[in-house]
């Protein structure tokens, strides 16, 4: 979430030993799962929100997109509120109407919506580049009264979800201490550098 990343992450300065380069990206969901990536964005001078979400399969393709104004009091409110949307339209258009897919996404949000267990991820904004958009939309253009369904995907996020589709990566350097609570937070693009820094056992010396 924005609010977290805020927190967490520092710039994109040269690495120190206190720092991890980290590569960002949109990871898609297993075969089988729509994956959920949504934002909220919010504006401090009026207290007006937006909120963003798509839902995607493991090739990247659209499934379902939406975007909604609303009153809140911060980004953490609005990304709450967007992951709350999100969910019930996972329920309201996609699960009880029958679709069979299974749920694993972001801010990330991570979710099996056929066992009722969901798990959320943190994911950089560099990897959530289409649930931002859509989420400013929501703040600009949003009716507060019910969602915009997208059924395909709006013009304004067609190269940024190609580039997510196609794995494009933005390299950014966050603190250890950033890192190390990422890490906590199941983000994937922290995960794939602790998987990197991996020592097989064969390789370790014992007495």
């Amino acid at each position: 979430m924005r609010a977290t990343e805020y927190k967490y992450s520092t710039s994109t300065a040269t690495p120190h030993p206190a720092t991890r380069m980290v590569n960002i990206k949109w990871y898609p969901p297993l075969p089988g799962y729509l994956k959920l990536n949504i934002d909220g964005a919010h504006s401090s001078t009026t207290h007006k929100g937006g909120i963003g979400g798509v839902f995607r399969d493991h090739y990247g393709n659209w499934i379902l997109g939406f975007y909604q104004a609303n009153h809140c009091l911060n980004h953490t409110m609005a990304e709450l509120l967007a992951l709350l949307q999100g969910l019930q339209l996972a329920w309201e258009k996609l699960y009880s109407c029958g679709s069979r897919n299974r749920f694993s996404g972001g801010t990330s949000f991570t979710s099996k919506a056929s066992t009722g267990s969901p798990a959320v991820r943190h994911n950089f904004r560099q990897g959530n580049k289409v649930a931002d958009l859509l989420s400013k939309h929501g703040l600009k253009y949003g009716n507060y009264d019910q969602p915009t369904i997208l059924l395909s995907p709006p013009t304004s996020v067609t190269t940024l979800l190609e580039a997510e589709k196609q794995g494009v990566t933005t390299a950014k350097v966050v603190s250890l201490a950033s890192y190390n609570s990422l890490t906590s937070l199941g983000n994937l693009s922290v995960l794939a550098v602790n998987d990197s820094m991996f020592v097989p056992s064969s390789s370790y010396v014992t007495p």
